[in-house]
This record gives structure tokens, sequence and C-alpha cells, in this order.
């Protein structure tokens, strides 16, 4: 992996890693990387309907961050 994502990867690991309750970091890293490119580039494609955008992040947070 080139040095520019593989540095954005650990920061977001580090982000991730105090939320990780057990689970491990760098597998709740890698799903939270391809569930935001995947989010990302279905957005910026046109494929995801803008009016569910705030429910999207919600569930990304609640389900998959557990954040309030």
């Amino acid at each position: 992996m080139p040095a520019a994502p593989r540095a954005v990867f650990a920061e977001l690991r580090a982000a991730l890693t105090p939320l990780a309750e057990g689970r491990d970091p760098d597998t709740l890293a890698e799903v939270g990387w391809s569930l935001l490119h995947g989010v990302v580039m279905l957005t910026r494609g046109g494929r995801l309907r803008p009016e569910g955008q705030e429910d999207r992040e919600a569930l990304i947070a609640q389900r998959l961050l557990r954040w309030p």
C-alpha cells in the first residue's frame, strides 16, 4: 500500500481502537475503511439517494462504531 493511504488507514485505526470493545482493531478499521469507501464511491456516482445520507451516517456510527 502506498504511504499516503497507509497513513490515513493508521489514523482511522487509531480513531477506532478506543471503540473496538474487545474486537480486533485492525479488522474494525478494515471494515470501516471498506464501508466508508463504498459509501463515498456510490454517493459520488449518484447511486445512493441524497435524502438517505443522514440515515446512512447514523447507521454507520451506531451499528459499526457503536457511537451514541
